[in-house]
């Protein structure tokens, strides 16, 4: 891999992080504004029941179940959001791990052509495909085998 690709290579990787935390800061705010719009409804229907006692009278139950169901509506959503905060974090994770599994199992390409009689292949370290043990280039990825 040439400088060239290592540098694109980790421009990539910065995009993607910067695009993700972007996202992610815009899911922490929309789980503030639900979280806000929550306390609000709580707000409302605290001053229902207590307006109903100072005035004798009985709660409109049909208004504080109608409350009731907007701060399910936005507990629900609060939720889904943390649930792909979490699905993020999970494939972050995942992608770090699995690109640590295969710098473990970089392949020594300088192995000789034929071992006991059997050819050997260079496998890219890219895209796992097995190439001629003398090519410079993969055949399927065009990844360029250091020399």
């Amino acid at each position: 891999m040439n400088i060239s690709d290592k540098v694109q290579d980790k421009l990539k990787k910065l995009s993607k992080q910067a695009k993700d935390t972007f996202d992610y800061a815009k899911m922490e705010i929309k789980i503030k504004a639900y979280g806000r719009e929550c306390k609000k409804r709580y707000t409302r229907m605290g001053m229902l029941v207590y307006d109903s006692r100072k005035k004798g009278s009985s709660v409109n139950g049909e208004e504080i179940e109608h409350i009731c169901k907007e701060i399910d509506k936005y507990k629900y959503r609060i939720k889904a959001i943390q649930k792909q905060i979490e699905e993020i974090k999970l494939s972050e994770e995942k992608e770090e791990s699995d690109r640590n599994y295969t710098e473990d199992l970089a392949v020594d390409t300088s192995l000789p052509k034929k071992e006991n009689g059997i050819k050997l292949l260079k496998f890219c370290p890219k895209c796992n495909t097995g190439n001629e043990p003398d090519t410079e280039e993969c055949v399927k990825c065009g990844y360029r085998f250091q020399k």
